[in-house]
C-alpha cells in the first residue's frame, strides 16, 4: 500500500512539473474589424477568425507550444478610426504578431504605417489594386485578390454577348486621386 501511495504521490508531481514546464507561450494577434459603419464585413469575418485560431490551438501539430489569442476591436471601415484602433493595439500589451484588417480603405492606413513597426498587416478584404504595391506597402499581405484580377473575366463576359458598348461606373476612396 505504501508503495502505491508513493507511486501515487510521484506522479502527481511529475504531472504538476511537466504543467508548469510546457505551459504553452501567447502569441496575440491584432484585429481591426469593420463592424458597423458603410461595409460591415468584419459580423462575418470575425467569427471564422475565432473557428480558425480555435482549430490551431486544438493542433498539436501546428506551432506546439504556442496559443494564439486576439484583441480586436471596431475600425466601422473608417480610416481615421482603424489607425486610432491600429495604434492601441500597437501601444497596449502584450505585443501582436500581427494585424488583420478588412476593408481596403482601412487597409491602405493601416498597412502605411504598420511598415514602420516592420509589422505584418494580413488582410481578408482589402481588394484595392493600390495595396499591391511591395514599396508602398511592404508587410502588406491579403487573402483576397486585387480587383484587378476580375478584368479578364469582364472582357471574357464582353466578348461572349458582343457588347460593343461599355460603360464604368468608378468609385475612388484613395486620398488625392480622381
Amino acid at each position: 500500500m505504501a508503495v502505491q501511495v508513493t507511486f501515487l504521490v510521484v506522479t502527481m508531481l511529475i504531472l504538476q512539473v511537466h504543467g508548469e514546464v510546457y505551459k504553452p507561450k501567447t502569441l496575440t494577434i491584432g484585429g481591426i474589424f469593420p463592424m458597423s459603419g458603410s461595409w460591415a464585413g468584419g459580423v462575418g469575418c470575425l467569427p471564422a477568425v475565432k473557428m480558425a485560431l480555435e482549430d490551431v490551438n486544438n493542433r498539436t501539430d501546428i506551432l506546439p507550444d504556442y496559443k494564439l489569442e486576439m484583441q480586436f476591436d471596431d475600425s466601422q471601415c473608417k480610416p481615421g478610426l482603424g489607425t486610432k484602433v491600429l495604434y492601441q493595439l500597437l501601444y497596449d500589451k502584450p505585443t501582436k504578431l500581427l494585424v488583420l484588417t478588412g476593408c481596403s480603405i482601412v487597409s491602405t492606413f493601416v498597412a502605411q504605417a504598420a511598415k514602420m513597426w516592420k509589422l505584418v498587416v494580413l488582410s481578408y478584404g482589402g481588394s484595392s489594386p493600390a495595396l499591391s504595391n511591395r514599396e508602398r506597402f511592404p508587410t502588406f499581405f491579403r487573402t483576397h485578390p486585387s480587383g484587378t484580377l476580375h478584368n479578364p473575366i469582364r472582357v471574357k463576359v464582353f466578348k461572349k454577348f458582343k457588347w460593343t458598348k461599355i460603360s464604368t461606373i468608378q468609385e475612388t476612396q484613395e486620398l488625392f486621386t480622381s
